[in-house]
């Protein structure tokens, strides 16, 4: 029966590596406390999500902000959130598959808001408030995330950089494996567009052994298996997207961060 034991290593080696927390989140005191959820925008998009307008507000009340970059077709970097541009622009076309040119003359919400370019964004925050970069699924993560990487390389004030896909956070890891990273983490299990292998690896967090993520950020609706042992065994914990002071309070002690919209917070 000892051969058993090998088998048991190997599992018990692999749930270590995927599942044991980094430090160095919890050696960031700015990664503490709220960060307002693309900005601090408002429910009837006077002011934008993810504009301007939203970051300045965040800035004004010294919230931290959460914003969310993707590459237009002639990789220029954009904060937006959706693949499509509907939503926000009323235009069919895809952000990704659009000019920068073609996206520079959109507004958002039936506003004067464009949307940003990223450098737009990081001149205007200067460091006045730390920043959670959430870069957007894409094919083109090499390019994308260099892009990013490009643009941060002269930024002085604090940051973290997250994704849901884990694949982007590797390419993160292996260009700078010194800048904080965090996985995003939601419901996997129903969603028809991914094949079984993948919605296991993103439920459970299953490439976490090579990310190596310093924290995890997860839907506040859905603490799962992974975020629970996670924070269990003293891993840094942020949730996403906090609707209202009463949520908040149930839900503070289970994380470091809130990533809060539609109100507006005190301090932890």
């Amino acid at each position: 029966m000892t051969w058993l034991w090998i088998p048991a290593g190997i599992f018990l080696t692999f749930v270590w590596l995927t599942y044991s927390p980094s430090r160095r989140a919890k050696k960031a005191p700015w990664l503490r406390g709220h960060f307002a959820h693309r900005g601090l925008f408002n429910l009837d998009q006077s002011i934008p999500e993810n504009s301007l307008a939203a970051f300045q507000a965040a800035i004004d009340k010294g919230y931290g902000i959460e914003l969310d970059v993707q590459a237009s077709a002639d990789l220029k970097l954009h904060v937006f959130h959706d693949d499509g541009l509907n939503r926000m622009c009323e235009d069919q076309r895809i952000l990704e598959e659009t000019s920068s040119e073609t996206l520079g003359t959109l507004r958002l919400a039936k506003t004067e808001e464009p949307i940003p370019l990223f450098d737009d964004v990081l001149k205007q925050v200067r460091g006045q408030v730390p920043l959670l970069v959430e870069i957007k699924t894409t094919t083109r993560r090499f390019e994308t995330v260099s892009a990013v990487l490009e643009h941060l390389k002269t930024y002085e004030g604090p940051y973290a950089v997250c994704s849901f896909d884990p694949l982007i956070l590797l390419q993160l890891k292996a260009l700078n494996p010194f800048i904080l990273r965090g996985l995003n983490m939601e419901a996997s299990l129903h969603k028809k567009q991914f094949d079984l292998k993948t919605k296991l690896v993103l439920e459970y967090g299953l490439m976490n052994f090579l990310i190596r993520p310093d924290y995890l950020s997860i839907d506040h609706t859905h603490r799962n298996f992974t975020y629970r042992l996670h924070r269990w065994i003293g891993g840094f914990g942020m949730m996403w997207a906090l609707p209202s002071a009463e949520v908040e309070q149930t839900m503070a002690r289970d994380c470091e961060t809130v990533i809060f919209e539609g109100y507006l917070p005190t301090d932890l």
